[in-house]
């Protein structure tokens, strides 16, 4: 985290009066590496910048899936993550509390992640059930991991996050999206009926040497859904 410091005035026209005690202002040094991002033309190009710069495992954790489930926002956020190399697997903690997220993974997400992978000539296996499943590609060069949890009683925020995988030697930069607000979007479904969703509309962006206290405990806040990850 950013390192805090005061700063100190001396009053010269009053230098014979009885001297006051000295308030320091406290405030964050400008090299922090915490960025507000917005709006969602913004939050798009951070979204695909920030796929395609990072490595190792990439959580999903709490997000609204509005921003990945029509083919705009699939090709902003989830699908250079899926051609990105240094990526080896893509992990989704999905709130069950919404139900309508299932049938948003089921109907939209899986199958524009299907259309991706034959268009790029790529064999992928769909092993789906209820409450979890894996796109995983021929040979374990990636996958895509997804488990509905009750987040329902979590106090904790939507975010995305990089970090090492176990099974991989390849450095990592830590990085985090955390997602600070969302706007609502309309998508139709098979049935020709239509719903309301959310996209995301403001975002902190995380990184560098100075944040790793909050990169750490996001960290820690994923993994704890790791066992539930075949």
């Amino acid at each position: 985290m950013s390192t805090l410091r005061g700063t100190k005035e001396e009053d010269h026209s009053a230098a014979a009066a009885p001297k006051a005690p000295i308030h320091h202002v406290v405030a964050p040094q400008s090299q922090s590496s915490l960025r507000l991002v917005r709006p969602w033309e913004a939050v798009a190009r951070d979204g695909r910048d920030f796929a395609e710069k990072g490595a190792g495992m990439m959580y999903w954790f709490k997000v609204p899936l509005g921003g990945i489930c029509y083919p705009e926002g699939f090709r902003s956020f989830l699908q250079p993550a899926l051609m990105n190399e240094n990526i080896s697997k893509i992990r989704f903690i999905l709130d069950a509390a919404n139900p309508l997220y299932y049938q948003i993974w089921h109907e939209q997400v899986l199958p524009l992640q299907a259309e991706w992978a034959e268009k790029e000539g790529r064999e992928f296996t769909l092993d789906a059930g209820d409450m979890g499943g894996k796109f995983s590609e021929a040979g374990g060069a990636k996958s895509v991991e997804w488990v509905f949890i009750d987040l329902s009683a979590e106090f904790s925020p939507c975010f995305k996050l990089f970090v090492d995988d176990p099974d991989n030697n390849m450095p990592v930069h830590p990085d985090a999206q955390i997602f600070l607000s969302t706007a609502q979007r309309q998508v139709r479904f098979k049935d020709g009926s239509f719903s309301a969703i959310r996209i995301p509309d403001a975002i902190l962006r995380v990184g560098d040497q100075d944040d790793q206290a909050l990169l750490h405990a996001l960290n820690s806040l994923a993994n704890q859904w790791d066992p539930l990850f075949v």
